[in-house]
């Protein structure tokens, strides 16, 4: 029978890391690799930079400021001089054989040499998109052979049904043990709490809830058991960070680590609740047209977004890479949605359905202003100590 993440003991949830590693190594060994016209880390750059200013002189910037001149005071900084020594490479290795093959096709950053003309080239594809295969695990590369993404099918339904605990507010608790009665008798028909109209109506009873009301009540009932059903979907987006960032997810964990060891006492015990503590955060999106947009503000990790509902269409679209992976109930897609423009297909419902029309959206997310301001908290009250959060966007 299904148990609420709440209640999952520690060898529950490491059972169910062992089923998730093995399920997403059934996957990998009948996986689709597919490479994307795409260079991430040019892109990175540019989205970093400017819009305007040409890739050779945005490189040619970093590498003499942070390489020749000086070194990267931060994280950012960091990441874009190892962008920089990559892209660099590859614009030497062009330049080198253009002048034995003159028909040699321009790298990626060369043809898109600016970010205005990135996005002029993915609101072109926008509306062409290709679908990737819908029955197997989907990686997607760019021109770097680095890894930009990560479509997965549905997990095989297992057997069971979900139990729930529904909560009446009307469920007062005390009030149901007040024995009524009139002035010269009790009132034997209301001794279970309710009168006769059980014979005729049914009854559904509720658990009453011994905790103080409070305005918000709705919304925090809403947050627990949403994380409580996405015990599993948390898990899986960090076994797929510490698979394809290991590094990137090490030193997040490290700075989680350090929050919760600092943090205020709420935070503390909001994250020891977590199952993915280090992409904790969700964005849910019901019936609802998502436009094409990045994430600006997200961190150097690989998001994620699961879909649900009883919906027609609804791809997820990646006009950056060309390409969209199938946006029906159980699948999921996962990767650096900081970097990567992305949205949804028109989605609709069948006209036979006799069920309520739904169609939602669950994106998994971390904040990379949160990361930063735990490296500064700690260079700042840890001066005679060597910490270091700096994270590679170019993990294997």
């Amino acid at each position: 029978m299904p148990i609420a993440g709440n209640k999952y003991t520690e060898d529950d949830v490491k059972t169910l890391v062992r089923q998730t590693n093995r399920w997403l190594l059934r996957l990998h060994k009948n996986s689709l690799q597919e490479v994307v016209d795409f260079d991430i880390l040019a892109v990175f750059i540019m989205q970093e930079m400017d819009d305007d200013l040409h890739i050779r002189k945005l490189v040619d910037m970093l590498i003499h400021t942070f390489f020749e001149s000086g070194k990267p005071q931060t994280t950012r900084q960091n990441q874009l001089l190892e962008a920089a020594l990559v892209v660099q490479k590859k614009i030497q290795m062009y330049d080198d054989k253009i002048k034995s093959q003159p028909t040699l096709e321009k790298p990626y950053c060369l043809r898109y040499p600016t970010l205005e003309d990135v996005r002029a080239q993915s609101k072109l594809l926008e509306k062409q998109c290709w679908v990737l295969d819908d029955s197997r695990m989907v990686v997607l590369l760019d021109e770097n052979d680095i890894c930009v993404g990560i479509g997965l099918p549905p997990l095989p339904k297992s057997g069971g049904n979900p139990v729930h605990t529904p909560h009446d507010k009307k469920s007062a608790g005390m009030l149901d043990k007040k024995v009524q009665c009139t002035t010269k008798s009790i009132k034997t028909w209301l001794l279970q709490g309710y009168g006769s109209t059980w014979q005729e109506e049914e009854n559904i009873l509720h658990l009453p809830n011994p905790l103080r009301e409070c305005q918000n009540t709705d919304d925090s009932d809403a947050i627990v058991k949403l994380r409580n059903e996405m015990t599993f979907y948390s898990k899986l987006s960090l076994v797929i960070n510490t698979a394809f960032l290991p590094l990137s997810t090490k030193v997040a964990q490290e700075a989680v680590d350090y929050l919760k060891k600092q943090g205020s006492d709420r935070l503390q015990e909001n994250l020891d609740l977590e199952k993915n503590e280090i992409v904790a955060s969700r964005t849910v999106s019901v019936n609802t047209q998502v436009h094409t947009h990045r994430d600006r503000n997200n961190a150097f990790l690989f998001d994620s977004v699961y879909f649900f509902g009883n919906h027609l269409g609804g791809e997820f679209l990646l006009p950056s890479l060309g390409v969209a992976y199938p946006g029906l109930h159980g699948y999921s897609f996962h990767g650096p949605f900081r970097i990567l423009y992305h949205g949804v297909a028109k989605f609709y419902f069948d006209q036979a359905l006799e069920a309520p029309p739904q169609r939602f959206s669950v994106a998994m997310w971390s904040r990379e202003s949160s990361f930063s301001a735990i490296a500064r908290y700690s260079a700042y009250h840890e001066k005679d100590k060597e910490v270091s959060f700096f994270g590679s966007i170019n993990s294997p």
